[in-house]
């Protein structure tokens, strides 16, 4: 994995939206699925996805709710991408529990208005 990208926020404040906006975004723009799944839980709005983007393989784990999932996704994706898109809620503590990665974290907020919402997507993608 050459980079880790964080998409980092409060409860409620739309990290996996974002993070549909961002696979649709990618593959808008010429990207292909190479492998996905959703979460099983009918009421969960959680996905994962592999594409490929640009030459690079990009993984984009929407699920991050607590920091045990987040290491769990970095654990088990990192030799599989070269490019990781991963959710976090805000107590997730990247200093200690991710050395070496370098993470580069985007924070999202709570948008009312699309524009917004997809100048916050274009950032993260352009991360990639």
């Amino acid at each position: 994995m050459e980079k880790l990208i964080v998409i980092k926020g409060e409860p409620d404040a739309g990290k996996s939206t974002a993070m549909k906006y961002v696979l649709n975004m990618l593959l808008y723009n010429g990207a292909r699925i190479l492998d996905a799944e959703d979460c099983p839980s009918l009421f969960c709005w959680d996905f994962k996805a592999l594409v490929e983007y640009k030459g690079l393989k990009v993984m984009i784990c929407s699920g991050g709710d607590l920091l045990g999932t987040v290491k769990s996704n970095v654990s088990n994706y990192k030799d599989k991408c070269d490019v990781l898109i991963v959710a976090s809620r805000n107590y997730a503590t990247f200093d200690s529990n991710f050395k070496g990665y370098n993470p580069i974290i985007h924070q999202k907020e709570r948008y009312d208005d699309y524009a917004a919402l997809i100048d916050f997507v274009k950032k993260v993608i352009a991360d990639i």
